[in-house]
């Protein structure tokens, strides 16, 4: 009987050793995805302040640079 119980009680150990494993782990997953939002957030933030006539120039740009190097592959 005091075989089992020493057992038993080792058993437990482990288990509450996984549980706390378990519980570190999410909680570094909880800070990570917190991380991730405010980055998104920000970037988000950043992107609104970011003027439209900048955007369209870059549009722009992208569009023919796209052209340029269209026209020399078709060369």
């Amino acid at each position: 009987l005091q075989r089992q119980f020493k057992l038993a009680d080792a058993e437990r150990v482990e288990l509450q050793d996984c549980l706390s494993e378990f519980q570190s782990s999410m909680e570094e997953h909880e800070e990570l995805e917190t991380e991730s939002h405010e980055n998104a957030r920000n970037s988000a933030r950043q992107w609104n302040k970011f003027p439209i006539s900048m955007t369209t120039k870059l549009e722009e740009e992208m569009s023919m640079a796209v052209k340029a190097a269209k026209r020399g592959a078709a060369e």
